[in-house]
């Protein structure tokens, strides 16, 4: 074959120009690497979300692993969570959640009034 590993059917093989030996996949949408053996992992993302916006929109997602790197202070599988909010929801106190109009949040050591 010219390509390598025939492109593990995930891609077409594309041949060289005469001068170089071989070819070059052509890998199918979701794939990539030298054979298209590598998926592109798709990051999760909370409901209600647009298709096309990942990790909530709070995070980086690495496709070559499907995980997201979230932004701070968003946490979770789909960086959906906010600390700052869960803090505040998981301490108990009787105060009125941060409110996101604020600069920085009140980084979170606050709450908006």
């Amino acid at each position: 074959s010219l390509c390598p590993s025939n492109c593990t059917n995930h891609g077409v093989c594309v041949p060289n120009p005469p001068e170089f030996a071989g070819g070059s996949c052509a890998c199918e949408p979701g794939y990539f690497g030298d054979d298209c053996s590598q998926i592109l992992h798709q990051c999760p993302t909370r409901q209600g979300v647009p298709e096309h916006v990942r990790c909530s929109g709070h995070g980086f997602c690495d496709r070559n692993t499907g995980a997201c790197e979230c932004d701070a202070p968003w946490t979770g599988d789909d960086c959906s969570v906010n600390e700052c909010i869960a803090g505040y929801l998981n301490s108990g106190a009787n105060r009125p959640p941060p409110y996101a109009g604020c600069p920085n949040d009140c980084s979170c050591h606050g709450y908006c009034v």
